[in-house]
């Protein structure tokens, strides 16, 4: 309920990487991978790309797990976090993955963004 959300309809072209694929084969935190897609032409998707993507992705494979590189909200226990787009045994979710600057995500961990192009 506190997450900011524009209310415009926009449409944007959303791609993903890997941690690894930006250059970072041992991890990286959410600070460095930011400030690589920026140097790559790319930008940080608005909060309401998750609830959206969630709700569009139907055909999204079993086992993928998709973070939004955002802005980090605020998640339930207060803490930052990024929506993850998930599919699993459990079903398809949208879930708030912890985001702390000095938190390091695995080098397979999958981010999405929007292409400038």
């Amino acid at each position: 309920k506190k997450t900011p959300f524009s209310g415009e309809k926009k449409i944007f072209k959303l791609v993903s990487f890997s941690v690894e694929a930006l250059g970072f084969p041992q991890g990286a935190t959410a600070k460095e991978i930011f400030a690589k897609a920026k140097q790559l032409g790319l930008e940080l998707c608005p909060a309401e790309v998750g609830p959206q993507m969630r709700l569009s992705y139907s055909d999204q494979p079993m086992d993928e797990w998709l973070y939004l590189a955002m802005e980090p909200i605020a998640d339930a226990s207060g803490g930052p976090g990024v929506f993850g787009v998930v599919r699993n045994d459990g079903g398809s979710w949208l879930c708030a993955s912890y985001a702390s600057s000095d938190y390091r995500w695995y080098s397979s961990g999958q981010f999405v963004f929007v292409s400038r192009k």
